[in-house]
């Protein structure tokens, strides 16, 4: 609503006239003269009116629309009140009132808020002048008490949040809406933004909820900072975290506690500000006092300005402390930790004194031997004498005391034989009185430590003992190999050294580039695993040789990761472009790319034509770009002549197939057009050759070029073979060659055959319809018949199924065509292409998922087949390739089937632990048929179940085999299966047909599956209305079972029927045996005959009063 139509409303509920809402200020005035006119005539209003009337000039307290005055009566009294009321004199106490009523009576204009706008709505009038003083100084009030704004200058983050959310101008970055003290907030502890708590609560949910990648998400991200976190905000808290929903106040900062902050800053003092948002300022406070790091000076600092993370500091004092060789003192500042070593240069003496050395002060270990101070270890020998000055030390370089020392030959030191088996005085009658005296020696061992480890296998000796003989095993340097050495020789100890295999080492070396390739490497990997310590035997060796990113030089270092040092190069001349107008002064470091000159290019073209693209001047190796002038020229082959054809274009070509005779003269080229021959040289025609061969089939082989076809290879073309009854077919390669006729195409009937042929005659003389066995009944539509679905489907859409018909006789017809691949369509158009292209022997397969679901033809089932009668016309006369009425019956299943042949016994949950040979030693007693014993074999199909297999005598026709299969079922049956679960050794005992490869075609147990699903199927098919087309049916199901109409259509026969095997010799048989054999086979039949059903007669049936799972089967039938 505008502000003149509030200005209207609210004039007429003033005023007994209502105006119209779009008047004009003219038409206004004349509206009040009226009313003063009618006013004069009017009687005097009661107090209850003027009660009313006050109300409705009240619009701020009363929202109903204003009522109209009654119209006056007595125009005198009228008179008489406007005068007292203009003679009445004005309160004074009621000049703080606010009085929206006119001298005349009439609504004065207000200010109020339009809630709906977020903004002020003024009527017309409200700038009158007849506005009372009292609202003019509220409005200047008003104005005064805008926020003043923030000073001017530099203001940290937590000042500026304090002042926007006391003025309620910071805006949520969600929402974009203003931060008012009375919402509930969140604040960020990273970045310090702040939100309302219901923005960041949906902002972390939908984060966390986000479906777009396949990762899972379980942290969201602040939208100020990105900072990560998992935990979602639910508590509404304040700044510092102490209150939760902290109550506002106009005293302190909203969503403030109050309380002092008390946040740890990067140093151990607390925040001693109230509550605010945003980081604490810096502390103010003194740190610790600390010394430095020579403990000879003490500093304290602010604690903004203390380094908490060192304990001392610097104090710039040289430090002077006693340096590791006891000499000199350290001369650096006051620093951090030890002293470094000494610097100074001295003269050291090794410890025997026949070398010096020039090293560094304090190395080594100082010892005082006689004159001189030793340092070190040198490579000569002590040779220092004892005290007979007779003999000297023998050993290395290394602090001696000889000169004080006795002889170690002195005869009071040496007692004993140099092994220390017998003393001396045992071995020599006269005594030793000299150190130069020899030492006798004994016939022992002499037993010593070599440095290998071994003791000394020698005989007692004198001097050092000779190196280890001992034969030791010893792993190779790589520990690959072992090998069986003599221990001095490999005894690192004792100067040997291990021995090497021929193993060479694969690993890559630390560079990744190279192989190591050392033989037997002692940092090969051991099991797989890394030895320690030998990263260093890695290291590459050879230079690295790289392209250097100068694209000139290559890298000389040693050959390593990642990448190279930049060119060190340089060059002292000037690098100028090809124009020569932009210079690179010298030295000029090598790899630098000169800069893009912008002048242009002045190089001329080389085809002659005028240059219409102007470019700038580059590199030499950069070619200028192409010439687009349009000349005429010939294509490749010469065949056709281009025009329009650009200028760069050289050989353009015109795309068509060359077609050249090929030298084999017969093929043509098969190439788009190209120049020179089409057979490069010594090239042959690789063209299929096409040519009929003697068995009428096209040769496969490679074109050769005017011979006869070879026909040594034999014909893979395949053909079809059947029996005479054609139940047993399949595709089987010609194999004619010039030295065979080929394959036989006719097969030899089965067993199978016979019992197909043996039904065929029954059904035929019973008049009923028997399905093939192992198999489901064939529909009408296999059978060459249309029933009413599909005719009624036809006459509603005649036109789609006419284009449908004509589409799949044309493809019918097309010998070439093999596929073809029908437009998408809704379930019902393809369940009709399903059935009626199985007239046609067309196979079909559904596609792709809705709504582009499409089916595909094919031509796999054999030759393509047009119906004699087209669905076109038998849709119009009901009549026409209508099924009889016994087959309908049948295809319904209202007549009975009878049961699938069966051979072998299945075994379902065998024991656990049963093991074939107990499976066997059980199976013997109970494969019995009167006295005789039927052999068998069993067979584990997995780990729990079992086929067994009789072995019965080819003399034995296919019924009576049946017949003995069933009785072997019911005896299985009451031995395995038992209510105790310990004394059960099988959960089934069913009949199953096994074919000559030995695989389970059907079984009881799935024919118990599928009757269960078709009894729920039919349950709750009549449980659904009724539909009022016949075809509509169709539109419950899917069209996934008219997919496999094809090779994988489970209503056609069985091809691979079950041939039994001759047995070599029939198995032996006793005139009893035969006559106990038959007798009870006798027995079988007349119980089947007078039950109707294939059923056994139970040999333990007073063991068991369980059913027979066929039974029930065929009861659900019957039903």
């Amino acid at each position: 609503m505008s502000i003149e139509q509030h200005t209207n409303v609210a004039e007429a509920g003033a005023a007994t006239v209502n105006t119209p809402v779009n008047s004009t200020p003219s038409s206004q005035k004349t509206h009040k003269k009226k009313k003063q006119q009618q006013e004069k005539g009017t009687t005097e209003p009661t107090l209850e009116e003027k009660k009313k009337k006050r109300n409705n000039n009240r619009r701020w307290n009363n929202k109903k629309k204003p009522q109209a005055e009654a119209p006056a009566t007595d125009g005198n009294e009228s008179h008489v009140q406007n005068n007292e009321e203009n003679k009445k004199p004005k309160n004074p106490s009621n000049k703080g009132r606010r009085d929206n009523r006119s001298k005349n009576g009439e609504l004065k204009p207000a200010l109020f808020k339009n809630r709906a706008q977020s903004k002020l709505t003024i009527d017309d009038e409200s700038t009158d002048k007849t506005s009372s003083q009292p609202n003019r100084r509220k409005n200047k009030q008003r104005q005064r008490t805008v926020a003043e704004p923030l000073p001017t200058g530099d203001h940290d983050i937590a000042t500026k949040l304090i002042y926007e959310l006391k003025n309620s101008t910071y805006e949520c970055m969600i929402c974009m809406d203003t931060v008012r003290p009375a919402n509930q907030i969140w604040s960020c502890d990273c970045c310090w933004a702040v939100f309302h708590l219901g923005c960041i609560k949906m902002w972390a949910n939908k984060s966390l909820q986000d479906t777009s990648s396949n990762k899972m998400i379980t942290q969201w991200r602040c939208p100020g900072c990105q900072n990560s976190r998992t935990a979602i905000p639910k508590d509404y808290l304040c700044f510092c975290g102490k209150q939760r929903n902290p109550e506002p106040s106009k005293y302190y900062t909203p969503h403030s506690c109050n309380q002092l902050c008390k946040k740890h800053k990067s140093c151990p003092h607390e925040c001693v500000l109230s509550c605010h948002p945003g980081p604490c300022p810096p502390c103010n406070s003194l740190g610790p006092v600390k010394t430095c790091y020579c403990g000879k000076t003490t500093q304290q600092k602010r604690c903004v300005n203390t380094d908490y993370s060192t304990q001392g500091f610097s104090c710039d004092i040289i430090c002077d402390e006693l340096l590791g060789c006891g000499k000199h003192r350290c001369e650096e500042k006051c620093h951090k930790g030890i002293c470094p070593p000494c610097t100074v240069e001295e003269t050291q003496s090794c410890y025997c004194g026949k070398s010096q050395r020039d090293t560094r002060c304090g190395s080594g270990k100082q010892v005082q031997l006689g004159d001189h101070v030793g340092h070190y270890n040198c490579e000569h020998k002590c040779e220092k004498m004892y005290k007979c000055q007779q003999h000297s030390c023998q050993k290395g370089c290394h602090p001696c005391l000889a000169d004080a020392q006795s002889c170690p030959f002195d005869p009071e030191t040496v007692t004993t034989c140099p092994c220390g088996s017998n003393p001396i005085s045992e071995l020599i009658s006269e005594k030793r009185t000299a150190c130069t005296d020899p030492i006798p020696t004994c016939e022992s061992t002499c037993n010593k430590k070599l440095a290998c480890g071994h003791a000394c296998q020698m005989k007692c000796h004198v001097g050092e003992c000779p190196p280890c003989q001992i034969l030791v095993q010893v792993s190779c340097r790589c520990q690959a190999t072992t090998f069986e050495r003599t221990c001095s020789a490999v005894c690192e100890a004792a100067g040997g050294s291990p021995p090497l295999c021929d193993k060479v080492c694969k690993t890559n070396r630390n560079c990744g580039r190279h192989q190591c390739g050392v033989v037997c490497c002692p940092a090969a990997k051991v099991n797989g695993k890394n030895k320690k310590g030998t990263d260093v035997v890695h290291d590459c060796s050879f230079t690295c040789g790289k392209l250097l990113s100068c694209g000139t030089h290559t890298c000389q270092a040693k050959c390593h990761r990642g990448n190279c040092l930049p060119c060190l190069e340089a060059t002292f001349d000037e690098v100028s472009c090809h124009c020569g107008r932009t210079v690179l002064e010298p030295p000029v470091r090598c790899g630098t790319t000169l800069p893009v000159c912008p002048h242009p290019c002045i190089r001329p073209n080389p085809c002659g034509h005028i240059r219409f693209l102007n470019h700038n001047c580059h590199p030499d190796n950069e070619p200028c770009p192409p010439c687009p002038a349009l000349v005429t020229r010939h294509c490749l082959c010469g065949k056709t002549e281009l025009k329009n054809v650009p200028c760069y274009r050289e050989s353009p070509r015109c795309g068509r197939p060359c077609e050249k005779l090929l030298p084999c003269g017969k093929h043509y080229c098969l190439k788009t057009c190209h120049n020179g021959p089409c057979l490069v040289d010594n090239e042959s025609c690789n063209q299929t050759c096409g040519n009929e061969r003697s068995c009428k089939h096209p040769c496969k082989e490679k074109c050769h070029h005017g011979t006869p076809c070879p026909e040594t290879t034999p014909c893979m073309f395949r053909v079809k073979a059947s029996c005479k009854c054609g139940q047993n077919t399949m595709e089987i390669p010609c194999n004619a060659s010039s030295k065979s006729s080929g394959s036989k195409t006719l097969l030899e009937c089965n067993d199978f055959c016979a019992k197909v042929h043996r039904n065929r005659r029954l059904a035929l003389a019973l008049d009923i319809k028997r399905d093939d066995f192992g198999t489901p009944s064939l529909s009408l539509d296999d059978l060459g018949y249309y029933d009413d679905s599909l005719r009624e489907f036809f006459n509603e859409n005649a036109s789609w199924c006419r284009h449908m018909e004509a589409t799949l006789i044309e493809f019918a017809k097309d010998p070439l065509k093999k596929t073809s691949h029908l437009r998408p369509m809704k379930s019902e158009y393809r369940r009709f292409i399903h059935r009626y292209a199985v007239h046609f022997n067309i196979a079909t397969e559904a596609i792709d998922a809705e709504p582009k679901r499409s089916v595909i033809l094919r031509k796999t089932l054999g030759a393509c087949r047009i119906p004699t009668v087209l669905l076109s016309k038998a849709a119009r006369n009901p009549n026409l390739n209508r099924p009889p009425p016994v087959l309908e019956a049948a295809i319904n299943g209202e007549i009975r089937a009878p049961k699938n042949p069966v051979n072998a016994l299945y075994l379902s949950d065998m024991a656990f632990g049963l093991t074939k040979l107990e499976l066997d030693a059980e199976l013997v007693s109970l494969m019995k048929l009167g006295d005789d014993t039927i052999p068998f074999n069993s067979t584990w199909v997995n780990e729990n179940d079992a086929v067994v297999v009789p072995i019965i005598n080819d003399a034995v026709s296919m019924d009576e085999k049946e017949l003995i299969v069933w009785q072997l079922k019911k005896t299985l049956k009451a031995a395995f299966t038992s209510e105790d679960v310990t004394k059960q050794k099988a959960s089934r005992v069913d009949c199953c047909w096994v074919n000559q490869k030995g695989e389970i075609t059907w079984s009881e147990k799935q024919l118990l599956k599928s009757n269960s699903t078709n009894t729920a199927f039919e349950n709750g098919k009549s449980s659904s209305p009724k539909n009022s087309n016949s075809f509509a049916a169709l539109s419950n199901m899917d069209d996934d079972g008219w997919m496999r109409v094809g090779d994988d259509n489970p209503y056609r026969a069985v091809k691979d029927a079950w041939k039994e095997e001759i047995q070599k010799s029939p198995s032996p048989r006793t005139a009893d045996s035969d006559a106990s054999s038959s007798n009870v086979l006798e027995e079988i039949s007349s119980d089947t005959s007078s039950t109707e059903k294939p059923e056994m007669v139970n040999v333990n049936e007073s063991k068991s009063s369980e059913s027979d799972d066929w039974e029930l089967l065929t009861e659900e039938n019957n039903l």
